[in-house]
């Protein structure tokens, strides 16, 4: 009744909804906003690399006071590598130089998260979203990519993932960053594996992460009955917007890894391992079991956002892209953590809006 009476139904299918690109009328502009998105969207990623850190395991370059700002950005390089995958999966249109740039780009992306040295950003960057797109372009999967995509599934999880695991681990010691050596080096470590550490290597997502994470993050702080300050939590959730330079007293957010050692997921003397909390575990921690019911917070938030970017309500390329893009978010929100999950989303997409609003101006003005 509330969303009734917003009226946000039609507001998601007019002009107005700036997701449904009633700007772009021809090729030309297509790309333009796949430029602006690209190259907005890798500002921290450029930054980095020009500061010789290119690895996920060698942290960010960037001063935090900027890279918080930057990394509101980032999910835009994301949304225009995909809505570019969109036209490449169209058949039947001719091809233009979003596609073109497009394939050149996921293959760049595949080589650089399989050598970045994160497990879960090449599943979750790359893999997923292709498959997903796929997906939901075809919408009718033929049975050879359905055993395309499970074969797929199957050796990165069998093969790939227990390299990357070792790979990662000799970034963060060795002393030389060849890439290509250290892979190699990685597969003939695994080879020489016993079967029962293979078996515990490949179980690592099954057991320690994911879903099986998020109940022993949330059931450990209830167990041990963990609490913290609530004081400052209205502020840092409605407040997040003010930069640190301008409120130098502004609330710290949860310290994750004092969590950790009060929830005995992390031993005493370690200061430095940050764990998960999951959303309704960082409720918990300030305001207890009643607390819970504050979920009622990012439940509006996704209705609006079901609202404004879902593909179910009017179907375009770009609006399935945006999906696929921010939906890590928006799951990371309820599995990760409330505070910064919620304002995390507000922000990045409070970007794509500003960032379409500045590109429909352009190209109204007729600046380029």
């Amino acid at each position: 009744m509330f969303f009734a009476n917003l009226n946000l139904d039609k507001w998601s299918v007019s002009s107005k909804n700036l997701i449904n690109l009633s700007f772009i009328q021809n090729s030309y502009h297509q790309n333009i906003l796949f430029i602006a998105l690209c190259v907005l969207g890798s500002i921290t990623r450029l930054w980095n690399f020009s500061q010789g850190s290119i690895y996920y395991t060698q942290g960010s370059a960037i001063p935090s006071s900027v890279g918080s700002l930057l990394a509101q950005f980032d999910r835009l390089y994301v949304v225009a590598w995909l809505y570019g995958y969109t036209f490449l999966l169209q058949t039947g249109l001719k091809k233009n130089a979003v596609s073109y740039l497009t394939s050149i780009l996921i293959i760049v992306e595949l080589i650089y998260q399989l050598f970045s040295g994160s497990k879960g950003r090449f599943f979750s960057f790359v893999i997923k979203p292709v498959a997903t797109i796929f997906i939901f372009r075809r919408l009718r999967v033929s049975w050879i990519a359905v055993i395309i995509l499970l074969a797929l599934g199957i050796f990165s999880w069998l093969l790939l993932y227990p390299t990357l695991v070792i790979y990662r681990d000799l970034l963060k010691t060795s002393t030389s960053l060849n890439s290509l050596e250290l892979l190699t080096q990685s597969f003939q470590i695994l080879k020489n594996y016993s079967w029962d550490k293979y078996i515990k290597t490949i179980l690592i997502p099954l057991n320690e992460s994911g879903i099986t994470e998020q109940v022993i993050a949330m059931t450990s702080i209830v167990h041990y009955q963990v609490y913290q300050e609530s004081s400052w939590f209205w502020q840092r959730l409605f407040l997040f917007w003010v930069p640190r330079f301008l409120w130098s007293d502004k609330p710290e957010s949860l310290d994750i890894n004092l969590i950790g050692r009060l929830t005995h997921r992390i031993g005493s003397e370690d200061f430095q391992t940050s764990v998960l909390t999951t959303a309704p575990g960082e409720i918990f921690l300030y305001y207890g079991f009643w607390g819970c019911a504050l979920m009622i917070i990012p439940g509006l938030l996704f209705r609006w956002l079901n609202d404004a970017i879902s593909p179910f309500k009017v179907y375009t390329f770009f609006r399935l892209a945006v999906m696929v893009a921010y939906l890590p978010l928006i799951q990371d929100s309820v599995g990760g953590t409330f505070e910064a999950g919620l304002t995390g989303i507000v922000m990045q997409i409070g970007v794509l809006y500003l960032i379409l609003l500045l590109v429909k101006i352009t190209l109204q003005k007729n600046w380029v």
